[in-house]
């Protein structure tokens, strides 16, 4: 049988041939042409982990629709604005809200839709790291530095706070740059998720460092931070030396901690065995009544580790002052050439005098050393090594006496010819102005650089002799009465039998450079005690 399909409006006709009966087979109705396509789609994320992520974030839609088999033309629209006409499509959220996305999908007669709302919001903070990771510790007045990671990578806001909990152990000062969006108001921080933080040690002690998310998420992070400090103890002075009569000097302790302090000698004491940083104390001596030997004792300061001491002397009791020989000689006395137009008139006239070997002391005679032998200290400005002042010629001679007691020898005060020969330099002397030079500065303390104070002997510059502070400092007795000179040529002159002043040499502190002159001649009562007016000692071979 041969089956033939005619097509009439009323659907397919089978016609067979040669046969009596003719077979019809038809649709039932016009449904089939009218069948709705299945409108679906699928939404998936160009993100890395396929998440919704914070706008602007985009989205690949996928048609899914049903469309057996027949043509089917698509249309999407996203909030009823049409995006795009073909099967599948691309969209960018720009924004966190609510959208509609629609697909319609129309065959020849018919069209169906379906529509997914999508809800775009901003990522918020799931989690902060800090490093370095473990334990973080640094130095009192130093500093460290945190980072802060934020998660996740696209998180909206990845900003971050920086606080401590301990601001009396560590501060911590946010270094993240911050930098906001024009177009979108939105503040990120430059290093995309990584906030710095710079954390400067205080005190020693454990502070909590906290970074805190600021896009209310209420995400934060903590670090425990260690501050120690490095102890640093430092005295001075590192050595002292004491006169033989005692006394007192105080040590200046530097230090960012407690320390301890002990002597090594009985005779040695400190007014304080402890102590808190930067304090000074003192240490006292007692007079060492040993003539034969000096004695060493040691002030220990220690605290955190570190030792320091402070090595103290303490010297033997010493009676006979120091003395320089003076080899005999003539020399011309009063107002020579070199002294100028300087010279007053009592300094003339210049006159030869010729003396014996002599010694004179190397320096004006101490506090100290008038202390030892006198139990008293009559000066003005104190000091162990300032020259002994506000002592009259009188209490000169007194002084003498006990010293050749105590001593055996027969110290006296030099005549003036002798003091003028020695402060000149003797036979070896270079015919300075003043006592070792021409520049006064060089030799002498007096009202130019002396701030009008007595200082410590020896401080100058010596003469041609190697003797000190014969120009300025102190004024110094001399054993003569005053008088008026001769031009008769003498032999160790003695000065005149009588008088009303004892003769005064070598200018002080308080005079100007003329009266510090080798040659310049004065004269005060013996009665009269001034703080400028001190002495030095001779000695006859």
């Amino acid at each position: 049988m041969i089956k033939q399909l005619l097509f009439n409006k009323s659907g397919w006709l089978p016609l067979c041939l040669g046969m009596a009966t003719v077979m019809y087979y038809a649709c039932s109705n016009e449904s089939f042409w009218k069948l709705e396509p299945e409108a679906d789609f699928t939404i998936s994320w160009q993100t890395p982990d396929g998440q919704a992520g914070t706008p602007p974030c985009t989205v690949t839609l996928t048609n899914t629709t049903n469309t057996h088999g027949l043509v089917t033309s698509y249309v999407w629209s996203v909030n009823g604005m049409e995006i795009a006409t073909t099967k599948d499509a691309n969209y960018t959220f720009t924004s966190a809200e609510t959208f509609a996305v629609k697909l319609t999908a129309t065959n020849l007669n018919t069209s169906n839709s379906k529509e997914n709302t999508i809800t775009i919001s901003e990522m918020k903070v799931s989690g902060i790291a800090i490093s370095p990771s473990g334990d973080v510790s640094v130095e009192a007045g130093k500093t460290v530095t945190l980072t802060a990671t934020v998660m996740p990578a696209d998180a909206a806001n990845k900003n971050v706070t920086w606080n401590s909990l301990h601001t009396d152990i560590a501060t911590v000062d946010d270094q993240t740059v911050i930098v906001t969006d024009i177009a979108t108001g939105i503040a990120t921080d430059i290093a995309t998720g990584i906030a710095t933080g710079i954390v400067t040690g205080v005190s020693a002690g454990t502070a909590t460092i906290r970074a805190s998310a600021t896009d209310g998420s209420g995400v934060t992070a903590e670090k425990q931070i260690t501050v120690f400090i490095v102890p640093t103890l430092t005295v001075s002075p590192t050595s002292y030396t004491f006169a033989a009569i005692g006394g007192t000097s105080p040590i200046t302790v530097t230090s960012n901690q407690s320390w301890t302090v002990s002597s090594s000698a009985s005779w040695l004491t400190t007014s304080r065995m402890s102590g808190d940083n930067n304090i000074i104390f003192t240490m006292s001596a007692t007079a060492n009544s040993s003539t034969s030997s000096s004695r060493n004792a040691t002030v220990t300061v220690a605290g955190g580790g570190i030792t320091r001491t402070v090595s103290v002397t303490q010297n033997k009791v010493i009676y006979e002052p120091e003395m320089v020989l003076v080899q005999g000689g003539t020399f011309r006395m009063g107002c020579t050439t070199e002294q100028g137009g300087d010279c007053y008139p009592n300094e003339t006239p210049a006159h030869n005098v010729t003396l014996s070997s002599f010694y004179i002391g190397k320096y004006p005679i101490t506090q100290a050393q008038w202390q030892i032998i006198m139990g008293s200290n009559p000066s003005r400005v104190k000091g162990d090594n300032l020259p002994v002042e506000q002592v009259n010629w009188n209490d000169v001679q007194a002084f003498i006496t006990k010293l050749n007691e105590a001593t055996g020898n027969k110290y006296r005060l030099p005549t003036e010819a002798e003091w003028e020969y020695a402060a000149r330099g003797g036979n070896q002397s270079r015919n300075y102005i003043y006592s070792g030079s021409n520049t006064i500065g060089d030799v002498a303390w007096y009202n130019g650089n002396s701030v009008f104070t007595t200082h410590p002997v020896g401080a100058k510059q010596a003469n041609e002799l190697g003797v000190y502070d014969m120009s300025g400092n102190v004024w110094e007795w001399c054993q003569d009465w005053y008088d008026n000179y001769n031009s008769g040529a003498q032999s160790n002159p003695q000065g005149p039998p009588s008088g009303s002043s004892r003769v005064l040499r070598g200018g002080s502190w308080d005079e100007n450079e003329q009266y510090c002159r080798v040659s310049f001649h004065a004269g005060c009562a013996p009665d009269e005690r001034l703080n400028h007016i001190g002495f030095r000692v001779a000695l006859s071979p």
